[in-house]
Order: structure tokens, then sequence, then C-alpha cells
């Protein structure tokens, strides 16, 4: 079609595995697909996983996840607020689980951090001087480390042990960001 295509009601639906071929445009080195035939969008439920290893569930007043996936990119958000007298007081690693897609997977390292944003029940303390969200390889989990201030150690993963739980907070609540590429 030499002037395009006007479509006035209605939408493109393409077969699976099919889609825009891009394949008459010039590459950039090491280009590996051209076809666009992915985008949805969506919600999730963030789940903090091993917060409750002695069985039974982490109340939750809220849990909000939302994505776009473009491709095989993936763009999302988390809310979560937490009772934090729920969480076990216990040395496993902080872990949120149920990201909609894994990410993909890349010898030996963990992906960008993403952005986090802490509202309550997290401990500030002189040897922690901040947190980073990562996403883990080949799954569809986030894990948090802390920013030390020690000397020879820059981060260290954190543990639902040292976050202000039922002792010094109410809740647990924080917001998380970003973007990954599925497997």
């Amino acid at each position: 079609v030499a002037d395009g295509i006007d479509i006035t009601d209605g939408n493109v639906k393409f077969a699976s595995g099919h889609g825009i071929d891009f394949s008459a445009t010039s590459d950039a080195s090491g280009a590996s697909a051209e076809l666009f035939n992915d985008y949805e969008e969506g919600t999730f439920t963030p789940l903090l996983s091993g917060a409750k290893p002695g069985g039974g569930d982490v109340t939750f007043s809220s849990q909000i996840g939302r994505y776009t996936k473009i491709g095989n990119v993936v763009e999302f958000s988390l809310s979560v607020l937490a009772n934090a007298s729920t969480i076990e007081s216990q040395s496993n690693e902080f872990l949120i689980a149920g990201l909609p897609f894994d990410a993909a997977p890349i010898a030996s390292q963990y992906f960008p951090p993403c952005s986090l944003f802490c509202d309550s029940g997290f401990n500030q303390s002189a040897a922690t001087q901040g947190y980073i969200p990562v996403l883990q390889n080949d799954t569809a989990t986030i894990k948090i480390f802390g920013i030390l201030s020690a000397a020879g150690s820059n981060s260290n993963v954190v543990r639902y042990n040292q976050l202000g739980t039922a002792d010094s907070a109410a809740s647990l609540a924080f917001r998380i960001s970003g973007t990954y590429r599925t497997a």
C-alpha cells in the first residue's frame, strides 16, 4: 500500500508469533530481532517471600502491582503495605516475589537496581545508609540490599529480622518501580 492504511474503526490483530516486521530498516550492529510482536498491560500481586516461615500469612492492607510489557521489556511499579507484626523476625532474606514475568537469565549477574521508596518499617541506622532493590536473574523476584557504611563492604542482603517490624513500626510500607528484560 503506497499511502499507508487507514482504519476508521476496530483493531489490527496478528496471529500468535506475528507482528510488525521492521526488517526493511537498517540494523544496528548486534541486532537480533526486528519483529514487534508483543504488547501487554496488566496487574500483579507482590508478595513478601519468606516472611512467615513458621506458617500462616502476612496480613496486607494493600498489595498493588502494575506493568506494561513491550516486546521483551517490562516496566513495573508496585506498592506494599503490610502489618509488620505479622512478619516473623527471621534471618530469611527480604524478597519481593510475584513479578509478572521472570527476568532474563544473564550469567553471574544481577540486573540493575530498581528504585525504592521506603514509607515505614525500615530500620535506618548508622550501619545502613539506604536500600537498593535488585532484580534476581531468571526469576520473578526482587532482593533488597542495604548500603553499608562499613569499610570493605558496600552492600549486604537485608533480612526480615533487620526490619523495624512489630517492635518499632506498625507497618512495613514501600514502593518499587523498575524495568527489566524477560526470559
